[in-house]
C-alpha cells in the first residue's frame, strides 16, 4: 500500500512539480485510501 501511495507522488516532488507539504499531504490520503478499501481502517 505505502509503495502505491509513493510511486508517482515522490517523483513529483524529486522534479520539483510539488512542494514538500503537499507531497506528504497526497501521500497519507492515497494511504489511507487504499487502507480503508481493503478493510485496515
Amino acid at each position: 500500500m505505502m509503495q502505491a501511495a509513493l510511486g508517482n507522488t515522490v517523483s513529483n516532488y524529486l522534479t520539483g512539480s510539488t512542494s514538500l507539504d503537499a507531497t506528504l499531504q497526497e501521500i497519507e490520503s492515497k494511504y489511507l485510501a487504499t487502507a480503508k478499501e481493503s478493510g485496515l481502517l
